[in-house]
């Protein structure tokens, strides 16, 4: 007890000492290195920004996008429009900006002054940088971007969503132009805990990050197809092999944190805290997807009531007040699951959709057959993982799926859509940001929801407003992006 008490009153003294403005002034962060070490570093970034991504974003937001009900409000509230939880947007806004982009750019900047210039370290923190602002950008809307992390703007301005999206994609141009492959060319490895170093790779994850915004962008400017149709001839995140994810493992301290919140407080098992969404569940048995056995637990007594073996998901907004329902499986919260940055599913529903949009060439035919490649990769994904599905169970459903050359343009769409939704699964803000983009599935306001619709944004850190002049006024928080229709 006595050690307890201590380290609450030292945690308690530090943010005394710091204080909040400090803490989440993106331009003077405390805590930053001075001086650049791109390995150090690297895996600075990488390890924040993931157990930011996975507790924070994916954890405590998965609820919006109705992928799971938690059973705690504090893992909910933002999706009930609630203003309270200044905790979650300040921490993630702190951990994005001052942790990741500012010693990033530490980085970028001493590999740009070496002599040679070390052009693939460039590159890498240009393109994680890249990552980092296609997230923010999806959770506020306009954030700082051309004035970010420059000493020369303390107070930056902020940039709108247009001009950020369009920046990203000239930004990742710029990194790929830069990368040499060549064995003896200097880069980021040990400190790479993502690639490893392998530049081949670092180039699928910039394309893949353009091609998402120039997606974002054709909801709203068609003229960005002549883009698209160039950017999906570059090397992507197309096949399993490339994904760009941070591993977990196993072993204390390397725990996936939502999985360690679980060990901590109910031995490792999910009593109810992440519960199925009526949404998700009721998308997966609609379809009769196998991955229903792979995202819940199945029902230890099959004459419960609810759909087969699954007991019934939770309504959008109750927190788990459904007695007995549908939990999250552990073949997700499990101690070595990773945080998934980019996934061959997704980019190759974005380029099946593409293709029925026109903006490639190939036709609803060769539509459908990057369509099929996806949804099997989805569920290869868990070959030899827990929830592994059985390759008759892939193969039926496949081949239960209507070809979209026998749909209608707008229900080909659709189909596409929802299994962008599915692939996303536990996929925080991705599955949000493309839901926002697409509309699909149908979401409904949630259940003592103080918003008239579903949310869309976060606010503005409270201390962030205080220490910046340029930080907009907060839109209401269910009002569209701008890139959507």
């Amino acid at each position: 007890m006595k050690n307890l008490i201590l380290t609450v009153l030292v945690i308690a003294s530090s943010f005394m000492y710091f204080g909040c403005d400090d803490a989440l002034n993106i331009n003077v962060d405390p805590l930053a290195a001075t001086s650049a070490n791109g390995d150090l570093l690297f895996t600075e970034v990488l390890v924040n920004l993931s157990n930011n991504r996975t507790i924070e974003t994916t954890g405590r937001t998965a609820a919006i996008v109705q992928y799971v009900e938690p059973a705690f409000g504090v893992f909910g509230d933002m999706a009930l429009g609630e203003l309270g939880n200044t905790f979650l947007v300040g921490n993630v806004w702190s951990n994005l900006y001052s942790i990741g982009l500012k010693n990033l750019d530490l980085v970028e900047q001493d590999a740009a002054a070496a002599e040679p210039p070390n052009n693939n370290i460039v590159a890498q923190s240009q393109i994680l940088q890249g990552f980092i602002y296609y997230i923010l950008v999806n959770l506020w809307e306009d954030i700082p971007f051309s004035e970010a992390v420059n000493a020369d703007f303390p107070t930056p301005g902020y940039d709108d969503q247009e001009t950020v999206l369009r920046g990203l994609v000239t930004q990742m141009d710029a990194a790929v132009a830069l990368i040499d492959r060549s064995e003896d060319a200097i880069r980021v490895t040990s400190g790479d805990l993502v690639f490893g170093g392998n530049m081949g790779n670092w180039e699928r994850f910039a394309n893949s990050i353009k091609l998402k915004a120039l997606m974002l962008l054709a909801n709203k400017d068609q003229s960005v197809a002549s883009q698209i149709a160039e950017t999906m001839t570059q090397p992507l995140i197309d096949e399993l092999e490339f994904e760009a994810e941070f591993q977990y493992y196993d072993a204390p301290g390397d725990y996936n944190p939502i999985w360690n919140t679980l060990n901590r407080f109910s031995g490792g098992s999910n009593p109810e805290w992440w519960i199925g969404s009526t949404t998700l569940q009721g998308v997966l048995e609609e379809l009769n997807d196998p991955r229903i056995s792979t995202y819940y637990d199945e029902s230890d007594e099959p004459d419960v009531v609810g759909s087969g073996e699954f007991r019934p998901g939770a309504s959008p907004g109750s927190f788990g007040d459904c007695g007995d329902c549908s939990v999250v499986s552990l073949n997700i919260l499990r101690p070595d699951f990773p945080d998934r940055y980019v996934i061959a599913s997704s980019i190759n529903l974005l380029q099946a959709e593409a293709i029925a949009r026109g903006f490639a060439p190939g036709g609803m035919a060769a539509a459908d057959a990057m369509y099929r490649k996806a949804i099997m990769q989805s569920m290869d994904y868990y070959d030899n993982k827990p929830g592994a599905i059985a390759p008759a169970e892939k193969e039926g459903y496949i081949n239960s799926l209507a070809p979209l050359e026998s749909l209608s343009g707008a229900d080909a769409l659709r189909a596409i859509h929802i299994q962008l939704y599915l692939s996303n699964f536990w996929r925080m803000p991705e599955g949000w940001t493309q839901w926002r983009r697409t509309k699909v599935p149908d979401l409904v306001v949630p259940q003592n929801s103080q918003l008239t619709d579903v949310i869309r944004r976060f606010f503005y850190p409270p201390d962030e407003k205080g220490a910046n002049p340029n930080t907009p006024t907060d839109p209401p928080l269910e009002s569209p992006m701008w890139y959507e229709n």
